[in-house]
């Protein structure tokens, strides 16, 4: 199971997204929480994660270049993993590892309207190569199509955190990401600010 025992998707009807655990953070695009509540099962607890109980928020939902923002960390001191945020800065020709779920309904071939299909979250691990570099967020191609709810889902290098989900371009197999070096540079600033 590795690392991907750190990355959660939603289990709310209503509401799809996904999310990472990092030490005592759960991290993801602040779009998912923008209007919604993100429930997770961790452990068999379940966290509601609203953006009004987020450490920190920001959403740039009219501003999508590369000084935007779309993330959202959530301090919940009874979780830890030893997953950490890579500071390093992203570089065109990366390959990473994207981690996400995908809600999956199966349609069967049995008549009685009950059983007449199958959903369920279904993990999805695949390359991520970055093609460009936007500011606090870069481009990659992926081995395959991230669906909308996958916002919020990691990418690693080495075993760390190196970025966060925040946009992709439908029915193909681009995506954008939060870096995880503006993460740490925000959550700096942040810590600067209140101390």
């Amino acid at each position: 199971m590795g690392i991907s025992k750190y990355v959660f998707h939603s289990n709310n009807d209503f509401q799809d997204g996904c999310c990472v655990l990092v030490g005592n953070l759960i991290i993801t695009a602040g779009h998912v929480v923008s209007n919604q509540t993100l429930q997770i099962k961790v452990d068999g607890t379940t966290y509601k994660l609203f953006k009004d109980n987020a450490k920190f928020y920001k959403y740039d939902e009219d501003n999508r270049d590369g000084t935007s923002t779309d993330i959202a960390v959530f301090e919940i001191p009874s979780l830890s993993s030893p997953l950490q945020l890579d500071a390093t800065l992203p570089c065109e020709g990366m390959t990473l590892k994207s981690i996400s779920y995908e809600h999956v309904v199966k349609r069967t071939d049995k008549p009685d309207i009950f059983t007449a299909s199958d959903d369920f979250m279904q993990l999805n691990e695949c390359d991520a190569v970055i093609t460009e570099i936007e500011g606090n967020s870069f481009l990659c191609k992926t081995d395959m199509v991230l669906k909308p709810g996958s916002s919020g889902s990691p990418v690693f290098r080495k075993g760390k955190v190196f970025g966060i989900l925040i946009r992709g371009k439908e029915g193909q197999p681009y995506c954008a990401f939060q870096s995880s070096a503006s993460i740490l540079d925000i959550l700096k600033k942040e810590f600067d600010k209140n101390s």
